[in-house]
């Protein structure tokens, strides 16, 4: 197996997670979220928020390719193909950074575009709520949460574009440790 074709594996069973997400979770959110009433601007939030996650779908399963000429994750490795007879732990670890930072962006990026929309919605809104009423809506820009997914989000790009620095640090940190 070459790693262009393990990394493809790797991006499509991304995007089949991306799809038991949007099922499993943005659907009954979506459904719990319109029993309460739906405005225009809720009603454009749902509607952008299932075609980025729809769009994220097909572009995790249909350009894997061009995702890996992206991010370069063909690169840095030492041989053309990947023999999982001679896994050495500098591939076992550069295979579970990369794990790591494709899962912190697929599970962050809807809470962190959620959340700034509801920061815009906030700070754009013309009409203001009493006090009681914002304190017991569960509609309010959690600033803590939109700094946290987006630190997630970052952290998780950085993971996959220097996923061998990282791994090598990782060894060597726990080489000297170790020794």
């Amino acid at each position: 197996m070459t790693k262009k074709d393990f990394f493809r594996i790797i991006i499509k069973l991304f995007g089949l997670y991306s799809a038991i997400l949007i099922l499993f979770y943005q659907i009954p959110y979506i459904i719990q979220y319109s029993q309460f009433g739906i405005d225009v601007s809720s009603a454009l939030f749902v509607i952008v928020s299932m075609i980025i996650a729809i769009g994220l779908f097909i572009i995790l399963i249909f350009n894997a390719d061009k995702i890996i000429q992206w991010l370069k994750l063909d690169q840095g490795f030492d041989d053309e193909k990947i023999d999982f007879k001679n896994f050495n732990l500098q591939n076992i670890v550069n295979f579970s950074v990369i794990l790591i930072g494709g899962f912190l962006i697929i599970d962050n990026i809807a809470v962190f575009l959620r959340q700034i929309y509801l920061a815009f919605k906030s700070t754009a809104s013309s009409s203001g709520l009493t006090s009681m009423i914002d304190t017991f809506s569960t509609d309010q820009a959690d600033y803590f949460t939109l700094f946290s997914s987006g630190l997630s989000i970052t952290l998780g790009y950085l993971m996959l574009t220097n996923f061998t620095r990282i791994s090598k640090w990782i060894i060597k940190f726990e080489n000297s440790n170790s020794g």
